[in-house]
Formats: C-alpha cells, structure tokens, sequence
C-alpha cells in the first residue's frame, strides 16, 4: 500500500492538466486494438510514438449537423476541468485532439482490467472489500462536489474502471465517462 500512496503522489506532482491541440491521432499515437464501442464512439488502446506508452483514446466522430458532437465537446471541456487537479480516483484525460471538426480523440490513462461490473467476480466480497471500494467511489464523487460544483449523474459500475485486477486495491479504481456531468 505504501508504494501504490508513492506512486499516487508521484502523479500528482508530476500532472499539468489536459493538453488540447489539434492534428490527427495516428501522427502522435499507434493505434493498436478496439477495446470498447458505445453510442459516442470507439474506444482503442494506443502507443505514443514518442516513447511507446500505452493510453486509450476515445475517438468520437462528427455525423453531420447533431447535438451528439456538441455533447462530445461538452464532455471534453468538462472532463479536462475535472482533471485538474488530478484525483486517484478520477479517470484523468490526459489529452484532447480535434481534428477540423470531424472527430475528436481523447487520451487517456490505459486502464487494463475491466470494468468494476466485471472486476467484482475476481475478489471475496467481503464487508471489508465492499468498504476498500466505496472509499475510492465516494473520494471521487467528493472531489467532483466540492472542487468543482458537479455532478457526476451517471455513477454505475460500468462507468468505474479498474486500474489492477483487485478492486479493493487503493487507487484500483477510476470513475470515468463524464457525458452526463452537470454544474
């Protein structure tokens, strides 16, 4: 536990918010696999070309004249507000790309095991396990109250990502998918 605490405040210091910027995602990043699809768009594991770190990136296309794109944006612009300062518990978008207003790609911290909806199969559910992630949920969901004066309104386990295998690890867990999140 005390080398995850280093490693979290390691983090902590060294994040300087989420870079915008624009260009197409396969000139900064080697798109690799499909992870995940939803109604938004596709999720892909990616390497920075730089130095061949692993991300996700969310890449959400413009159909036409919708109010989807304009709820992308919005989630954009929200989400990086939420990323700073950087929460342990808090999905961080590390990186947002327009491309001339035909899609969008959001970079963020690769998250290998599953979803908290299936993760939760893998560990003894324990009154003390039930306790280890309800801590990391409700920090999250304090941090989003009172450093920012949102709402997250759309908290299910699908949303809650898994940064180990053991989600009762401190800083296992990150909430994510921020569409719904109101002031």
């Amino acid at each position: 536990l005390e080398q995850r605490a280093l490693a979290i405040a390691a983090k902590q210091e060294q994040w300087a918010g989420t870079q915008h910027g624009t260009g197409d995602l396969e000139e900064r990043y080697f798109v690799r696999e499909v992870l995940g699809e939803g109604s938004f768009g596709t999720v892909h594991r990616v390497l920075r070309c730089s130095d061949g770190s692993e991300f996700a990136a969310k890449v959400i296309t413009h159909q036409g004249a919708s109010s989807q794109w304009e709820d992308a944006k919005e989630e954009a612009r929200v989400w990086s507000t939420i990323s700073t300062p950087y929460h342990p518990s808090i999905l961080p978008l590390l990186e947002v790309l327009e491309v001339e207003a035909t899609s969008l790609h959001l970079i963020t911290e690769l998250m290998p095991h599953a979803e908290l909806s299936q993760a939760i199969f893998n560990v003894a559910m324990s009154e003390q396990a039930c306790r280890l992630i309800m801590v990391q949920l409700t920090s999250a969901v304090a941090h989003l109250h009172l450093h920012h004066m949102m709402a997250h309104r759309d908290i299910k386990p699908e949303n809650i990502l898994c940064q180990a295998a053991d989600p009762t690890m401190i800083g296992s867990l990150k909430l994510a998918d921020f569409g719904l999140c109101k002031r």
